[in-house]
């Protein structure tokens, strides 16, 4: 059999349930805001992980530009050397 309810009880309900959904409203407002922060904050992060890492690249071509001439100038010591040696 079906409850009927007064008037009254279906006011009080209503209410109930309208405050239920600011509540909801807010809490979501909340979430909203603070995952708009975070998102915020990660891009921001994404550009200092961007300019380190074209840093650490540029050094890291630096370093092995700076390999490849050292070794250019040591085989032309050696090269000098032998000729030397041969002259001798």
């Amino acid at each position: 059999m079906v409850k009927k309810k007064t008037m009254k009880q279906l006011e009080e309900e209503l209410k109930t349930q309208e405050e239920a959904a600011v509540v909801a409203q807010q809490s979501y407002d909340t979430l909203l805001e603070q995952a708009q922060g975070l998102q915020a904050l990660a891009a921001e992060r994404l550009v200092y992980l961007r300019m380190l890492e074209a840093f650490a690249n540029e050094v890291n071509n630096s370093l092995q530009k700076l390999q490849r001439d050292v070794a250019e100038v040591n085989a032309q010591k050696a090269q000098s050397r032998e000729g030397e040696e041969g002259e001798a």
